[in-house]
C-alpha cells in the first residue's frame, strides 16, 4: 500500500529562553505532528477541514491554521479526527514533543540536523514497514527549508536498513502549497492540539486525541531533571518542604 504522510510542526527551534514565548522568546517545546494515511483515505482529512471551514464561513480557498480557530472549532476538529481513527483503519496520527531547554547547547548551532533527528525518530519505523511511502511537509516549515535535506538523511537511514534486512522502501517527498493542500492544514491543526497542552497548559482537546494518536514525548537528561524539579515543587505548599 501506498502511504502518505502530512507533516507539520508547530513551535519553534529558536533558543531565548530569558523572555517569555509570544513576548521575545522562544517556544519550550516544538511539537511535530503526522498524519499518515493512504491515496484512497486522504479525501476524508481534506473533507474534515471543508466542513469547518464553511462552519465558521472561512473562505474555500484560503488556508486555515490552528491559530486561526475559536475554541469551539478545535474542539469539534478533535472530535473529528478521533471518528476517522475510529472508521478508516488507514488514517493515524502520531507525534513527537521536544522539551527544548533541556537540548545541550552544542546539539543547538545545527537546527536541521537536529531537527531531521527527531523526525528520524518519530517516523523510520513506520515507514519502512510500507514498501512505498510519500512524505508531505508544509512546504514553509523547518524541514524542506533546512540546510540539510530530510529526504536525503531518511533515505540514508533505510539504506542501511535495506543493507541489514535486505527490505526496500521506496520513500519520495511532496512539495505542496499547505494553502492548496487541506492534507497539510489537518497536520497543522494536529501539531497545534498538542503543542496547546505542552506550551499553553491548555488540554481540552489534548486529551480528546491523545487516546488515538501515538504521542511521544522526548526529554534530554537536562529537561527531565527540570522537569521533576517542576513537579516536585508544585506538589509541596513550600520550598521548605521540598526533599534535598
Amino acid at each position: 500500500m501506498h502511504r502518505l504522510i502530512f507533516l507539520d510542526e508547530s513551535g519553534d527551534l529558536g533558543w531565548n529562553f530569558d523572555s517569555p514565548y509570544r513576548h521575545g522568546g522562544s517556544s519550550r517545546h516544538i511539537t511535530i505532528a503526522c498524519a499518515f494515511t493512504c491515496i484512497e483515505a486522504k479525501k476524508h482529512l481534506c473533507r474534515t477541514v471543508k466542513r469547518l471551514k464553511k462552519k465558521i464561513d472561512w473562505p474555500p480557498k484560503k488556508e486555515m491554521k490552528w491559530v486561526d480557530m475559536p475554541h469551539d472549532l478545535r474542539i469539534e476538529f478533535s472530535q473529528k479526527a478521533v471518528q476517522l481513527c475510529q472508521v478508516h483503519n488507514t488514517i493515524s496520527f502520531c507525534s513527537i514533543v521536544v522539551a527544548k531547554q533541556g537540548v545541550y547547547d552544542h546539539l543547538r548551532d545545527d537546527e536541521s540536523l537536529i531537527y531531521n533527528y527527531f523526525i528520524k525518530s518519530l517516523l523510520i519505523d513506520k515507514i519502512r514497514a510500507f514498501r512505498k511511502v510519500t512524505l508531505i511537509p508544509d512546504p514553509r516549515g523547518i524541514a524542506p527549508n533546512s540546510g540539510r535535506p530530510l529526504d536525503h538523511y531518511l533515505q540514508g537511514v533505510l539504506f542501511e536498513n535495506g543493507i541489514e534486512t535486505g527490505q526496500r522502501t521506496e520513500l519520495g517527498v511532496k512539495q505542496i502549497d499547505s494553502q492548496a493542500e487541506m492534507g497539510l492544514q489537518f497536520a497543522d491543526m494536529l501539531a497545534g492540539a498538542i503543542q496547546s497542552h505542552y506550551e499553553d497548559a491548555n488540554s481540552d482537546c489534548y486529551r480528546i486525541l491523545k487516546p488515538y494518536m501515538a504521542c511521544h514525548e522526548y526529554y534530554f537528561q537536562q529537561a527531565r531533571q527540570q522537569a521533576a524539579f517542576a513537579a516536585n515543587a508544585a506538589n509541596h505548599s513550600s520550598f521548605e518542604d521540598l526533599p534535598f
